[in-house]
Order: structure tokens, then C-alpha cells, then sequence
């Protein structure tokens, strides 16, 4: 049996077997350890972990080989941050990509500016603004003198790119590509 090296948090669980929950949620490595053919068991995340709820988004059951899989592209990686598991949702949820076919590379060179800032804060505005100002920095000057007082049109900017905006109880995260 593999053992984990991060904390992926708890899951849920249900039992065909017993067409019913399976009680108390059980820890990643508990789900690896466990017999799903032959207990006949679907197992998914409780929320309790961001990250790990963000990477399985809408699966309805998590496998054991994808946590391990997880896991092991954590490790390889060399961090388990927020931003990290928002690199590996955007390649599976946006580009395509099945858990299984991400290298470390593929997440660690991904062409996505991320953002991570407070749940109350106006991230795309601070974003776009971020992102004006270091890739154009003359259309910038120019708006800069040009515009006092008049505000900056995130929407206006965001036009020709992919956001996505992800909002967690702990933060707010915006990724956006160019196109």
C-alpha cells in the first residue's frame, strides 16, 4: 500500500453493500487502504481540505490511484499551496486534462496568472488592474494621465482572456489566461 506524504483530508462515503453512508468520514489514507471492489464503496471529498475538494469538482467519487496520483504530483512538485491544487483544477477543469496525464511540469509551467487574495476583496479589479499595469506599462502611463478620477473597466480588459474566479470560505482565487 502506498502511503500518503499530504494531509488530503477527510471523505465521504457510501456503501452499495449496505445502500447507505458509511460513518465516520474516513482520512485519505484510509480511502487508499480500503477494498472498494470488494466492499463495493464510492468515497468523495467532505470539504474539509480546499485544495482537494477543488481538484475533484463535481467528480462523484474519488479512486484511490487519483489520491495517490495526487499525492505523488504534490511531492514532485515540492509544495501543497492553495495555488498549487488551483493549477492542477484549472488543467483538468479548463484545459481537459484527465488527473492521471499531469506531469509536474504541466503545473509548474502552466501560462495562467493566478490571484489569490481576501474573500472580500474585488479580486478582478485588483487583478486586471495588477496585470495592466506590469504587461502594458505605456497604455498604463498613459490611462494613468489621462483618466484621473475616471475608474478602471475590469470587464473591458478581461475581454480577450480566460478568468476563472474561484471563490473558497478561506480565499478567493482568479486565474486568467490570455488568449
Amino acid at each position: 500500500m502506498s502511503v500518503l506524504k499530504h494531509d488530503l483530508g477527510m471523505f465521504e462515503g457510501y456503501s452499495f453493500a449496505t445502500q447507505g453512508p458509511i460513518f465516520p468520514h474516513h482520512s485519505a489514507q484510509e480511502v487508499i487502504d480500503w477494498d472498494h471492489l470488494a466492499d463495493a464503496v464510492e468515497f468523495w471529498p467532505c470539504g474539509d481540505h480546499e485544495g482537494v475538494a477543488l481538484v475533484f469538482y463535481r467528480q462523484t467519487a474519488v479512486t484511490a490511484a487519483e489520491l495517490i496520483k495526487l499525492d505523488h504530483l504534490l511531492t514532485a512538485i515540492g509544495n501543497d499551496a492553495i495555488e498549487t491544487y488551483a493549477r492542477i483544477y484549472w488543467l483538468m477543469s479548463v484545459d481537459g486534462y484527465a488527473l492521471d496525464e499531469l506531469t509536474t511540469e504541466m503545473v509548474t509551467d502552466l501560462d495562467v496568472y493566478c490571484f489569490i487574495g481576501d474573500p472580500l476583496a474585488d479580486l478582478s479589479q485588483d487583478a486586471a488592474l495588477a496585470l495592466f499595469e506590469n504587461l502594458y506599462p505605456e497604455p498604463y502611463a498613459i490611462w494613468l494621465q489621462d483618466s484621473p478620477g475616471r475608474p478602471f473597466d475590469p470587464e473591458a480588459f478581461w475581454s480577450t482572456w480566460t478568468v476563472h474566479e474561484i471563490a473558497l470560505l478561506s480565499c478567493n482565487i482568479l486565474m486568467a489566461r490570455a488568449w
